[in-house]
């Protein structure tokens, strides 16, 4: 019994030894760890800050503007004409009842022809519609809006993930319902009554410019693109003046229209209000609600240790110090052309997020729907320069009575120089065809 007491001693201490002995170790790899991902960290931010970046909410957030420059009181007037009265800061609403019809007349058409076509065969109804008291409003507070140097709709940054942002969708109606104004007015004759509906739509949506979050620059980017396909359908077909092709030209000069930057500007915001924001409370143990997580798994427990456990810590530092790299590489990018860099971009994002430790999950979480951003910005880029050159032509046909023969032949009298595709680095593609054209960016 004896022998059994001490073989059963001798066992309990040799387990307690390497009990104490793991301990050891993990306390031991955890402080240097911490200590090393924290140091990588600080020079990593560090780095950031000397290079100028911006690195908090203040320095991001658009500047204040004075109320007889702002347009948000217009907006928001828009915003609860167009909806049932229930648009807010926290709420879009929903759609009133005229919104409704309109979109189930004609906003389901996924073509502009597809569009003429609902707009030609529901002209009455939609001309009754467009003719009412509100939405005679709504045009008015447009235009006033569109006069105004910019907007500002004091949104709340420090909010980070559950920022509220129902202005967005709203934004993108106005857009769709300028379209509708303007292609009305071409359908009633009123050529030059619809190209001034369609400045006022490029205004409207430029002022969205200076807000700095990606989803905002992202409508910025659709509302144009409504704009754009409105002008490559029908100005081969009805003309335009050379005072409005003159007017449209410069909204969309290049040094009006900054995509690049604002898109830079977006990513920066991005990397301080998303995952800044989650990051830094997550090493500092005030993130409460990690909503953050809910992609990733349904467990309570678990969102609750990757939250408050002292253990994640260091693993967190890693994961925001590989989070603040892929950031800057994106950002980076933006230095240089698109279409000097397409081919490397094409697998950059995934080639990254794949090289991550496997613990580094929110850094997964978040990166990926950035790998096509520099993409869509040399999209934009291209189109609006292809708009300038596309209202230069016909500002040569008004004045020559034909298309040019060759593209050159519009610089420097309508174009100060034949602008290049973003794309692809190549002038576009022009060729003259009888009394038409064919036209390309790609």
């Amino acid at each position: 019994m004896k022998f059994k007491n001490g073989w059963f001693k001798n066992i309990l201490l040799i387990a307690g030894g390497f009990l104490l002995a793991v301990f050891a170790i993990f306390a031991i790899s955890y402080t240097v760890l911490n200590i090393k991902w924290g140091r990588d960290l600080r020079r990593e931010l560090d780095k950031l800050k000397a290079s100028g970046e911006p690195m908090t909410i203040k320095d991001i957030s658009p500047a204040a503007l004075a109320p007889s420059d702002n347009a948000s009181a217009e907006y928001i007037q828009i915003f609860s004409l167009m909806t049932d009265g229930t648009f807010s800061k926290k709420s879009s609403g929903n759609d009133g009842k005229d919104m409704k019809e309109i979109s189930t007349l004609c906003f389901s058409s996924k073509t502009m022809e597809e569009f003429e076509s609902l707009c030609r065969k529901n002209s009455v109804r939609i001309r009754e519609i467009l003719d009412q008291e509100s939405f005679r409003q709504i045009f008015e507070l447009c235009q006033k809006a569109a006069s105004k140097p910019g907007v500002n709709f004091d949104l709340n940054y420090e909010d980070g993930p559950a920022l509220l942002l129902p202005h967005l969708g709203c934004m993108r109606n106005v857009s769709r319902l300028m379209r509708l104004k303007a292609e009305m007015e071409l359908l009633e004759g009123r050529r030059e009554k619809a190209w001034d509906t369609m400045l006022t739509g490029f205004k409207l949506n430029s002022q969205l410019k200076t807000e700095p979050l990606l989803i905002s620059q992202l409508v910025y980017f659709a509302g144009y693109n409504i704009c754009f396909d409105f002008i490559s359908y029908n100005l081969p077909r009805y003309g335009i003046s050379d005072e409005k092709a003159r007017k449209i030209i410069l909204e969309l000069a290049p040094d009006k229209i900054a995509y690049t930057q604002s898109m830079k500007n977006a990513i920066n915001a991005e990397r301080i209000c998303l995952g800044g924001w989650v990051f830094e409370r997550m090493l500092s143990g005030r993130l409460e609600n990690p909503m953050i997580f809910a992609g990733l798994t349904n467990s309570p427990d678990f969102k609750s240790f990757i939250v408050t456990s002292f253990i994640y810590k260091p693993f967190a530092k890693r994961d925001y110090l590989e989070y603040l790299k892929i950031m800057e590489r994106y950002n980076a990018e933006f230095n240089q052309p698109y279409y000097k860099i397409a081919t490397s971009m094409e697998k950059v994002g995934d080639e990254m997020i794949k090289s991550l430790p496997k613990y580094c999950f929110l850094t997964r979480l978040i990166c990926p729907a950035l790998g096509k951003i520099h993409l869509k910005t040399a999209e934009i880029a291209t189109r609006s320069q292809g708009m300038r050159v596309l209202l230069a032509l016909e500002e040569y046909k008004n004045l020559k009575g034909a298309y040019p023969d060759k593209i050159e032949q519009i610089s420097p009298q309508f174009l100060s120089e034949i602008p290049v595709s973003e794309l692809t680095g190549h002038p576009f593609e022009y060729s003259k065809e009888k009394d038409s054209y064919s036209f390309s960016g790609k």
